[in-house]
């Protein structure tokens, strides 16, 4: 993958947040939001990605993907039924863990908004 991404419209948002941000707290700095969102993940594979890939890997868990994986496997009734229990156990751990907003991320996303 070389070039453009596309972001969701909250990712898209929370970019202009961080940008605005800095810049309000360095305004000596120069950085675009295609610059930041480089600087993060660069920085984010070094000092985060090992400890939260987990965590990616239960918010984008596809219960389908799961089920039709462990029902190749199934050869007997009783080997359905075993992956069928265990499908509706990882099916119910791989609930997208819920995110909050920090107080000042909500108020630089209204001031945003009310700009715009």
């Amino acid at each position: 993958f070389k070039g453009r991404m596309n972001l969701d419209e909250k990712a898209s948002q929370s970019l202009l947040v961080m940008v605005k941000e800095l810049k309000i707290s360095h305004p000596d700095i120069q950085i675009s939001p295609s610059k930041l969102c480089s600087w993060i993940i660069e920085n984010y594979i070094d000092d985060h990605f090992a400890k939260e890939s987990l965590r990616i890997a239960r918010d984008h868990f596809s219960p389908k993907r799961y089920l039709a994986s462990i029902m190749r496997t199934a050869t007997t009734d009783q080997d359905i039924r075993e992956a069928l229990k265990k499908a509706v156990l990882q099916i119910g751990e791989g609930l997208p863990i819920s995110k909050r907003k920090m107080p000042r991320q909500l108020a630089l996303e209204q001031s945003i908004k009310n700009e715009n």
